[in-house]
């Protein structure tokens, strides 16, 4: 693989990770609601696919 191809892969799927964890809930227009992703449950998730590869 490209090195630079595997560095821009590399660095998307930083940045994909850093907004999964780095999220709050958010009050929107109207009093919608967005509640942030349970970091735990992520944390998990990614462990078990680090596993898996």
């Amino acid at each position: 693989m490209d090195p630079f191809y595997a560095a821009t892969v590399q660095a998307v799927e930083e940045a994909v990770l850093n907004s999964l964890t780095a999220n709050e809930d958010m009050v929107g227009r109207d009093g919608h609601r967005s509640p942030a992703l349970p970091r735990d449950q992520v944390r998990k998730l990614l462990a078990a696919r680090s596993a898996a590869e």
